[in-house]
């Protein structure tokens, strides 16, 4: 168990908790994995916003297209994204980066 990797994400994402960002769920899960892989968890936090901003911007388009084609409603509700999905595969790309070498 790595006290960095415990709290690095703790440290690091609780300006994004205030501003109510990220919750307070994914901040713990972060920091158990964090327990276990140390240093690599810095990676895991990128990599996660990085899947994060790649999958709400594919959202948001699909929602102005069904807007666009859809004229009688004047809006649509954007929902809340759980980080949970995000995580997961950050965690498996950093696991399949150290089986094959990739640093």
């Amino acid at each position: 168990m790595s006290l960095f990797g415990i709290l690095c994400p703790v440290v690091t994402l609780y300006i994004l908790f205030l501003l109510k960002v990220v919750g307070a769920g994914d901040i713990k899960l972060l920091a158990g994995i964090g327990a276990f892989v140390s240093k690599k968890i810095i990676f895991i936090i990128i990599a996660t916003f990085v899947i994060a901003s790649v999958y709400s911007l594919f959202y948001v388009a699909c929602k102005l297209i069904r807007l666009m084609r859809d004229k009688s409603k004047t809006h649509y509700s954007l929902s809340r994204m759980h980080l949970s999905v995000p995580i997961f595969l950050a965690c498996m790309m950093s696991l399949i980066f150290n089986m094959t070498g990739v640093r």
